[in-house]
């Protein structure tokens, strides 16, 4: 699993993203792999802007996003 750190603007668009695992990232190709691919899907312009409630954005304005790859098939 690959937890991302994300900061999202007040138009619902990602100002930026960290993977939270960084000794992870660095260490272990395949998690690269996963964290790189949970990025791109992120920042993807279909994915844009995210799906959440417009009013709300002090709830999600700074959030964990954790992509599960088992998940993916």
């Amino acid at each position: 699993m690959v937890e991302l750190n994300v900061v999202v603007n007040v138009d619902r668009t990602v100002a930026s993203a960290k993977v939270v695992d960084d000794s992870k990232y660095n260490g272990n190709p395949v998690f690269r792999a996963a964290a790189d691919s949970a990025m791109r899907a992120l920042r993807n312009p279909n994915c844009s802007p995210l799906n959440v409630p417009p009013d709300k954005y002090d709830r999600w304005h700074e959030m964990t996003i954790v992509f599960d790859p088992k998940e993916m098939f």
